[in-house]
């Protein structure tokens, strides 16, 4: 860990890697192989290392994910010149589209580093991942949806009927 992570990276994970240590100095001060349950302490050391060695290298492989989804389209250019020829203008016929297209993969590629370094924080600082809830059913969810948009919310019981409470009974204003 001291060796394959970089000194920021080791900063963030020292507090835990100081305590492995003090618990393996522990145990080789206190223990030894015929010592009650040294195999279980041996183990539960084991178990902690292994967790913080595996959050530290999934978040060292999305931080690489970050710098690839970074680069690919930070060397490409956006505008390019009619038939790639040095004399000819630039193509900006195919503008709007190009835009459009570079700004959707500006925008997946945005949520998805949001997503990696919102991971990464979790990883480094030992904060369990929360489960979402499962969605509701495709059909409900599109169909409550469809009604939010299309339905104005009913009028409160006891409120006076306004324009909008009108439109939802449909009734027209005189």
């Amino acid at each position: 860990m001291r060796l394959d992570s970089k000194p920021e990276e080791f900063k963030l994970v020292e507090e835990e890697v100081l305590a492995i240590d003090d618990l393996i100095d522990e145990a080789q001060s206190l223990l030894n192989w015929m010592s009650p349950n040294a195999w279980e302490y041996i183990e539960s050391i084991r178990d902690l290392v292994d967790q913080l060695a595996h959050r530290v290298l999934r978040a060292q492989k999305n931080l690489v994910r970050i710098i690839t989804l970074a680069n690919t389209w930070a060397n490409i250019p956006l505008f390019n010149r009619k038939n790639l020829d040095k004399d000819n203008l630039l193509a900006l016929e195919e503008a709007p589209d190009k835009v459009l297209k570079r700004y959707m993969e500006l925008h997946q590629a945005g949520l998805e580093v949001c997503k990696l370094v919102a991971e990464n924080f979790r990883l480094y600082f030992n904060v369990p991942l929360r489960v979402p809830p499962p969605p509701p059913p495709a059909d409900e969810a599109l169909e409550d949806e469809l009604y939010e948009q299309l339905l104005p919310l009913p009028p409160e019981e006891g409120a006076p009927l306004t324009p909008q409470g009108m439109q939802f009974l449909n009734i027209k204003q005189i």
